[in-house]
Formats: structure tokens, sequence, C-alpha cells
């Protein structure tokens, strides 16, 4: 298994939001402890937002492709970024996409691409991640 940078940000599964931004703070046994953090202006864009935990949480690796968590994709300041196309962003899986899709939206971009395919959302309805 690749050792995964500690402090490093990823995204762990949750059955309310599908995926939530984390810190990944150690490993042991195959049991990640992570932080999860609630990003900017959450609460206004996402529904279920009063069910969500912040803090401390533990998963099993084991529940993971590889055993490792997903990386999140972030600016020089580590906040989670999107991009237009999502070609370019630095790491492409599940999370990422709907985290980029949601960022689109959140900044009334409606339109997002993968190469030459293109997705859009509807600006006048919240966005559920």
């Amino acid at each position: 298994m690749d050792k995964q940078t500690l402090n490093k940000r990823v995204y762990i599964r949750d059955k309310t939001h599908s995926w939530l931004p984390a810190n990944l703070i150690s490993i042991e046994n195959d049991v990640a402890t992570v932080h999860v953090e609630v990003p900017e202006n959450w609460h206004e864009n996402t529904y279920f937002s009063d069910a969500l935990q912040e803090g401390e949480r533990t998963v099993n690796l084991c529940d993971y492709p590889g055993k490792i968590l997903p990386s999140q994709n972030v600016d020089c300041n580590g906040k989670i970024h999107g991009k237009s196309d999502m070609t370019d962003l630095e790491h492409l899986h599940e999370a990422a996409i709907l985290y980029n899709v949601k960022d689109q939206h959140v900044n009334s971009i409606p339109y997002t691409k993968v190469g030459d395919i293109i997705l859009a959302t509807n600006p006048f309805h919240r966005f559920v991640i």
C-alpha cells in the first residue's frame, strides 16, 4: 500500500453527504483518523447540512480502493477549488467530480465539461451532495 501523507486533504465516504472533505491525521492498522472540515458556505448550499458532524472520525481503509482515501483538489491556500474542465483536475475520482460540479454551481457557473462532454446543473436549485 502506498503511504499517504499525514495532514493531507482527503475525502471520506458519508451516508448522508456522499463524500466529506477531511484532513488525514493518522493511519494505524488500516484505520485512518481524519478531521472532517466543512468548506465555506457549506450550510447555505447543501441539503442535510444540519446532520453534518464536524470533528474527528475513524475510517476503515479496507472500504476504499487500494486502501487509499481519495485526495482533494486544493489551491495553494488549501481550499477546495474547481475547474471549468475536469480533465484539468489533478485528482479525478467520484468525490472530486461531485465537489467540482458543486463548486461550479455555487459560483453560478451551470456548465462544466469533461473533455468533450458537457455537464449542466440547474442554477435555480440547491446542489445536493
